[in-house]
This record gives C-alpha cells, sequence and structure tokens, in this order.
C-alpha cells in the first residue's frame, strides 16, 4: 500500500519524485525526515507494497503520474545526507542517461556501495517498465529491469 506525503514544492523540487521502499525498516522514519530536510525535497511517497516487484511497478507508476524529471527510488534503510537529492540533481542533470547510481557509505563495512539508491530520468521509466518480471526465481526485479534497458 503507497502512503502519500508531500511537501510543499520549492523551485527545484519540481524536477524531482522521491519513491522511499519500505519493508518496515526501524529506519523508515530516520530516512523520511532526511529527505524532508533536504535543500530540494521534492515529492515523497513511502511504498510499503510485496513482493519487491510490486513495489518496483507501483513506485513506477507512480513517478510516471507525477511526471517530474527525475525519480529517486530509496530503500527505506538509506539515511541521505543534508544536500544529496540537490547533489544527485547537479550531477545528473547534464547526461540524458536512464539511471545515476549514487554509492551509500555502509557503517558496517565502512566503505562506499551501491545498493538501496537508484536516481532515474522518469522519461525511460515507462519502457523500464516493461521489463519488470515477477519471475519469483529474480532476486533483483530492479537490476534485472536495468540491465535489459
Amino acid at each position: 500500500m503507497a502512503t502519500a506525503r508531500e511537501k510543499p514544492m520549492t523551485p527545484a523540487s519540481d524536477q524531482i519524485m522521491v519513491v522511499i521502499r519500505s519493508a518496515n525498516e526501524r529506519t523508515e522514519k530516520w530516512c523520511l525526515e532526511c529527505v524532508a530536510e533536504q535543500d530540494a525535497p521534492g515529492r515523497v511517497i513511502i511504498i510499503r507494497d510485496h513482493p519487491f516487484a510490486k513495489a518496483l511497478t507501483t513506485g513506477i507508476d507512480i513517478a510516471l503520474d507525477a511526471d517530474c524529471q527525475w525519480t529517486l527510488f530509496l530503500d527505506a534503510d538509506i539515511l541521505l545526507t543534508s544536500s544529496a537529492i540537490e547533489t544527485f540533481l547537479f550531477v545528473a542533470a547534464p547526461y540524458d542517461v536512464f539511471e545515476i547510481i549514487p554509492r551509500a557509505l555502509d557503517r558496517l563495512w565502512g566503505e562506499p556501495i551501491s545498493r538501496g539508491i537508484h536516481f532515474y530520468r522518469t522519461r525511460y521509466l515507462q519502457d523500464a517498465r516493461r521489463h519488470i518480471s515477477l519471475d519469483p526465481r529474480i532476486s533483483k526485479p530492479e537490476s534485472h529491469m536495468v540491465r535489459r534497458m
């Protein structure tokens, strides 16, 4: 089930839709707070659908309806720094790419990882949606989708 929580628009926030995917992580509230504290927080929604492929499909549908330039899919156990979204927008803006994968600092391993954050150019999500597999043997439906783009 998706739960909407939109913030007032700021000049940059009409560029981005933030989709937080939650499996009831204890960090969900902190994740939402980190997004809300951004300089350009965008529109924010939490998705709690299962299985993951359904959450991915729901998130893409919501992003397409929002019609923002960018869509940030964020796992609820990811806590953004205060300028993360503004940095993503700055880095991604000059490039006509489907996805930019920001890295997160994994506190357990003490090194950057490429999991839990996916920054998409929304106009490509309609095509990407066709590549989502509901096959339970595919353990990473988002990676599967991205590889097929």
